[in-house]
């Protein structure tokens, strides 16, 4: 399905959830046709084997972590939505072990840490796009995995991976940087626009909320006893 040349929009049927059959997924909202929140019944679409693009500037919310179950993924998987898309890269993107050229999540409002499953990867020799994004952290060494077991064998690849304007810190690590100096293949990264080279601060452990134990109805103290006097004399 072609959302952009369909007319389709409104926002995505959670029922498209359903289509078992379907091999391809373009979803185009550039001009704000398609709206709403990403269904988590897209990850039911297990049959996808080409491609599935989100694009557009019409989406919100977060990326669903159901979309690990597209495992049969072999070409595109692309997510952008003009910062209009927030929250984290689900872990669980690290199941789709079969994708081989494009993975695209720039241009997005999305935080938190590159995931280290991302490294599972190992067929990959394509665009690996995080770029403008708030992705904090240093960059994984489990990306140096990245096209592990293609990229040697083919000696026409071109891998890169884009990490362009996000809020990353630390050293690019030795054996990412590895892998740019492989003689099979061309590999070239791109970090402009980060802090790389700084020091990361350790991520702050929230301080427990101390407990205040609920009013007690009973009394404080035992009440004071009243002297009894004996009766004077009549």
């Amino acid at each position: 399905i072609n959302g952009e040349y369909v007319g389709v929009d409104g926002s995505i049927p959670t029922e498209f959830g359903y289509l078992s059959s379907m091999t391809d997924l373009l979803l185009v909202a550039g001009t704000e046709k398609l709206i709403g929140t990403v269904p988590t019944q897209l990850g039911m679409m297990t049959s996808l084997k080409k491609e599935f693009s989100y694009l557009g500037q019409g989406f919100s919310g977060t990326i669903p972590t159901e979309f690990g179950q597209l495992i049969a993924l072999t070409h595109k998987f692309r997510f952008i939505a003009n910062d209009h898309v927030t929250g984290t890269l689900p872990t669980e993107l690290g199941m789709l072990t079969l994708l081989k050229q494009k993975v695209y999540f720039n241009n997005n409002g999305l935080t938190g840490t590159i995931p280290t499953e991302f490294g599972r990867l190992t067929l990959y020799t394509k665009d690996f796009n995080l770029a403008t994004n708030l992705l904090t952290g240093s960059i994984p060494s489990q990306l140096a995995l990245l096209g592990e077991e293609t990229l040697a064998e083919n000696e026409d690849a071109i891998l890169e991976l884009n990490f362009d304007t996000n809020l990353l810190c630390g050293d690019v690590p030795a054996e990412v940087l590895s892998i740019t100096q492989s003689d099979d293949a061309v590999v070239t990264i791109y970090t402009d626009g980060n802090s790389i080279g700084t020091y990361c601060a350790p991520t702050p452990i929230p301080s427990a909320v101390p407990t205040t134990s609920p009013p007690s109805n009973e009394p404080s103290s035992l009440p004071t006893a009243i002297p009894i006097q004996s009766p004077t004399g009549l």
